[in-house]
């Protein structure tokens, strides 16, 4: 979505690739401040923003300690994983605490997780031709359960980061623990449930599991029957955006990973 620069080993620098981009660096340029307050792990703080010739956006902000979580948590000892685990179900306990009336008027909409994947369902079942017949098959099924159970259905609306996957996390090696969440361009005021996403797509249910204790949910096999959901759901969006940006890439990855989750429930 944007390009980033480092700026002298001291600030960051992105600029919007498209329109949707800009919208987006605008979102957060909006709701930073007040999150940064909030939060007990550093988030981005823009220092400049402004448009290129044509109107596309940028941003600049100090560099935030840490690096992006790039591999996958396994390597990590379980003292470690631990510590992120309760820092992140303290960082989204904070989020979620944020009162809806004061987001509003930043811009932020709420969305309808179920009517959105209701759009997905249909388009979906538009693709019959052009998909693996036992894929489209499987996740048209998966789309029918899920809307059909209203237990899934949430009219509880909170303020979520959206796309909390592990290359969002900043991480500190020699100390084991996270430094600050960055990306907030996906940032919405939603269904709580969905931020947990990106835990169990990225980091495994083992550790979502985690997440989810140490915040004193209840319910927790029930809410990851139901994000098992979402991530197949998050899969086949992944499928119908590629024709969409131009990403086939998209399309192979995200029809593999449907491919052999269809192929695990069977065998389960």
């Amino acid at each position: 979505m944007s390009r980033a620069l480092l700026l002298n080993e001291t600030h960051v620098a992105r600029f919007a690739k498209s329109e949707a981009a800009s919208s987006d660096l605008l979102k957060e340029a909006a709701v930073l401040p007040l999150i940064g307050r909030h939060v007990s792990l550093a988030v981005p703080r823009f220092e400049l923003c402004g448009a290129r010739p044509g109107g596309l956006r940028f941003v600049v902000y100090p560099l935030l300690p840490g690096e992006p979580m790039l591999e996958a948590l396994g390597p990590l000892e379980a003292k470690v994983q631990e510590r992120l685990a309760e820092q992140l179900a303290a960082f989204i306990s904070e989020l979620q605490s944020l009162p809806v009336h004061a987001l509003e008027p930043l811009g932020l909409e709420a969305t309808d997780l179920r009517a959105e994947l209701a759009a997905d369902r249909e388009a979906w079942g538009r693709c019959e031709q052009e998909l693996p017949t036992e894929v489209f098959r499987y996740v048209l099924q998966r789309f029918d359960r899920y809307l059909a159970d209203r237990s899934f259905h949430s009219a509880e609306v909170r303020f979520i980061h959206a796309d909390l996957s592990p290359d969002h996390w900043l991480f500190d090696a020699r100390r084991g623990e996270l430094t600050g969440i960055i990306d907030f361009g996906d940032c919405e005021l939603g269904d709580p449930d969905y931020e947990y996403l990106y835990l169990l797509e990225d980091a495994g249910e083992a550790f979502t599991r985690r997440v989810l204790e140490r915040q004193g949910a209840r319910d927790i096999e029930e809410r990851l029957r139901k994000l098992r959901y979402l991530v197949t759901f998050d899969h086949a969006s992944g499928v119908l955006a590629s024709a969409r940006y131009g990403k086939p890439e998209w399309r192979e990855e995200c029809l593999a990973a449907l491919q052999e989750e269809r192929i695990g429930a069977a065998e389960g």
